[in-house]
């Protein structure tokens, strides 16, 4: 019985990994954003920034510090 329990939980395992893990980092996030507003910081904009690892400099040296300023 221990080795059927066993394997149904690894067949069970397998096939929810996507679920466990994408359910870990929905928690973290929600554990961030928690710890980010009880610091009472407030934003006017969020922003995404794309860029190639070419342009790293510039985005770090001059953008960020316009968009954060």
């Amino acid at each position: 019985i221990l080795v059927i329990l066993n394997h149904a939980g690894g067949v069970i395992w397998k096939f929810q990994l996507y679920q466990v893990v994408s359910n870990y980092y929905l928690f973290l996030a929600f554990l961030y954003d928690s710890k980010r507003n009880q610091s009472g910081q407030t934003f006017q904009y969020d922003a995404f920034i794309s860029y190639n690892t070419l342009d790293e400099a510039w985005v770090m040296e001059e953008l960020i510090p316009k968009l954060e300023g």
